[in-house]
């Protein structure tokens, strides 16, 4: 009624160049026994500057700027279409994730925000149409008041911990 048109496909296919790739896995060692745990996205990605991520910014713009540095492509289908980049601010770095599209989530997308270090996680241009895991996405984040009105968690399976351990107050 106001002119404007949703498309959805049943297999998800034409929304996947858009799709962020999945969170990875990470050894981590605890009393002399390693343990596999899945770790952020970011953290799997930006390992050596992961601690001093202070804000995190998902935006409908792939111009990387010159002084941007670690540019990495971080689509589920590898093609370009979602990039991610570290912005220096003083001892600290910005998180870039930028698309000339919308970004959506990995259908699975547990932890994928996992300890995420950022005071500031701005989310206006990532979309979870497509997930229906959540589980402790948020778990652990320093931010305190992240937005996320415009989700749709209708496909929501499973959503456990989602908040668990962080520092939101909004």
């Amino acid at each position: 009624t106001d002119g404007t048109y949703t498309y959805k496909s049943d297999n998800h296919s034409d929304f996947e160049d858009y799709m962020l790739r999945k969170p990875g896995k990470v050894n981590w060692e605890y009393e002399g026994k390693t343990y596999l745990i899945t770790a952020s996205l970011f953290e799997e990605l930006y390992e050596t500057y992961y601690e001093s991520i202070s804000e995190a910014y998902f935006i409908k713009n792939l111009d990387i700027p010159e002084d941007a540095i670690e540019v990495k492509d971080v689509s589920l289908s590898g093609n370009g279409k979602i990039k991610s980049w570290l912005v220096a601010d003083g001892s600290n770095y910005k998180l870039y994730v930028g698309s000339d599209e919308k970004i959506y989530m990995n259908y699975n997308s547990e932890y994928l925000f996992y300890q995420l270090p950022a005071t500031t996680i701005d989310l206006s241009n990532l979309y979870s149409d497509y997930t229906n895991t959540y589980n402790s996405m948020f778990q652990f984040t320093k931010t305190s008041s992240i937005d996320i009105a415009h989700f749709n968690t209708t496909n929501a399976v499973q959503m456990n911990g989602i908040f668990d351990s962080t520092e939101l107050t909004s």
